[in-house]
C-alpha cells in the first residue's frame, strides 16, 4: 500500500478501481509517480496551463474513456479520462 496523504487518499481510493470520471485539485502535495497513475489509471501526460499542471491519461481516447467536462471546459478542448491539476506547492518540478 502506497503511504499518501489523507486528503488525496479519500479521492484515491487505492483498493477500488475509478468508475466516475473525476477532476481534483491538489495545491499544497505533490503526488508520488505512482499515486498520479493510479488517479488517472495509467501513463501521466502532463498538459501547461499558465501556471498550473493538468495530469491526465496518455492513452485516454485510445482507452475509450469518458470526457471528463470539468478538465475540458478548463482547458478549451476535450480531455478523457480522470485529471488532477496540481499548483502552488503540489507543481512537478
Amino acid at each position: 500500500m502506497i503511504a499518501i496523504n489523507k486528503k488525496l487518499e479519500e479521492k484515491l481510493s487505492l483498493s477500488k478501481e475509478y468508475k466516475e470520471i473525476t477532476f481534483l485539485e491538489l495545491s499544497h502535495y505533490s503526488p508520488k509517480l505512482e499515486e498520479m497513475q493510479k488517479f488517472v489509471g495509467g501513463f501521466v501526460e502532463i498538459i501547461y496551463d499558465g501556471e498550473n499542471q493538468i495530469l491526465i491519461n496518455e492513452d485516454g481516447i485510445s482507452l475509450n474513456l469518458e470526457v471528463n467536462i470539468h478538465a475540458s471546459l478548463l482547458l478549451r478542448y476535450n480531455i478523457w479520462g480522470n485529471a488532477l491539476k496540481l499548483s502552488g506547492d503540489a507543481l512537478l518540478s
